[in-house]
């Protein structure tokens, strides 16, 4: 899931997401990736997330069923 301000009136905003895998086998070498919204400028992302071309990827590694986080 993704959570961000439906208005944004400062010019830095926070997006947040969660993953989990709903799989009923683990996810080998999982990747998160996130599309930054038209007119977005990206600054930074926690947990090693590198941002190319507008899209954010996270390497995830390996998640077991029903392992996630934030």
């Amino acid at each position: 899931t993704k959570t961000a301000p439906a208005v944004a009136d400062a010019p830095q905003v926070t997006f947040d997401l969660e993953f989990k895998n709903d799989g009923a086998l683990p996810a080998l070498d999982a990747v998160l990736t996130d599309t930054l919204p038209p007119g977005v400028t990206f600054v930074s992302a926690t947990d090693n997330g590198v941002e190319a071309e507008g899209v954010v990827s996270w390497q995830l590694g390996n998640l077991g069923e029903g392992e996630g986080g934030k």
